[in-house]
C-alpha cells in the first residue's frame, strides 16, 4: 500500500509544499498583495503574477461573493486537495464526478466550474457540452483543469465550449489567479 503522500497530485503537492516551506500559514501566503480586500494577510492567488491565457475574449460578468466553484474530476484526493485551496482562499467549493455534477447544477449554480478533461465515464469535452445545453449555465466560465498539453485540448476544448486552461502540473496560485479573473466582483462587494 502506497503511503498518503506518494498519492498527492501535483496540485496537492504544491499546496503541500507550501505548507511545509512556511510559505501558506492559515490560508495565506507571506509576500504579496491581495487584490480583493485591505489587509496585512495575503493570499496564495497573489504569486502568480499574471493571469493564464484564456482561450475567449468575452467579457465575465461579475458575481457577489463568496466566488462559488463547482470542481469536477474523477480523482477525488485531487477534487478534495483542490477544494481545501479553494475554502483556505475564502471560496465556496463543491466537488462532484462528471455523473454527479449535472445533478448538482440543477439546484447550485456556481460562478466557474474547474473541469478534469480524462474521465471515465464522460471525458470533459462531452460534459462541457451538456453543461452548455443548460440555459443558466451557458455563459458560466469553464475551465479545462488537466494534465495533458495545452496544445492537445485547446481545440476540442473551445469547440466544447470551455473558456480557459490551466495545467495541473501549475502550482495553485495559477489556477486561483484564472478563477479570480473569470469571476469579477460586483462593485461595492
Amino acid at each position: 500500500m502506497r503511503k498518503p503522500a506518494e498519492r498527492r497530485s501535483s496540485l496537492w503537492t504544491s499546496y503541500a509544499r507550501a505548507i511545509d516551506t512556511g510559505e501558506l500559514r492559515n490560508g495565506r501566503c507571506a509576500g504579496f498583495g491581495h487584490p480583493y480586500k485591505e489587509t496585512s494577510e495575503v493570499h496564495i492567488l497573489s504569486t502568480a503574477r499574471s493571469t493564464p491565457p484564456l482561450w475567449t475574449t468575452r467579457a465575465f460578468a461579475p458575481v457577489t461573493p463568496p466566488i462559488c466553484v463547482l470542481i469536477v474530476d474523477d480523482d477525488g484526493d485531487v477534487a478534495d486537495a483542490l477544494q481545501a485551496v479553494l475554502e483556505a482562499e475564502g471560496f465556496t467549493a463543491r466537488t462532484a464526478d462528471s455523473t454527479a455534477s449535472l445533478r448538482l447544477i440543477g439546484v447550485w449554480i456556481p460562478h466557474v466550474v474547474v473541469l478534469d478533461i480524462e474521465m471515465p465515464i464522460q471525458n470533459g469535452f462531452d460534459l462541457s457540452r451538456s453543461i452548455r445545453q443548460i440555459a443558466h449555465m451557458r455563459l458560466v466560465p469553464i475551465i479545462a483543469h488537466t494534465s495533458l498539453p495545452e496544445e492537445d485540448v485547446m481545440t476540442e476544448g473551445v469547440a466544447a465550449g470551455m473558456d480557459a486552461y490551466c495545467s495541473k502540473s501549475n502550482p495553485p496560485s495559477v489556477l486561483l489567479t484564472l478563477v479570480r479573473h473569470m469571476t469579477p466582483l460586483l462593485l461595492g462587494s
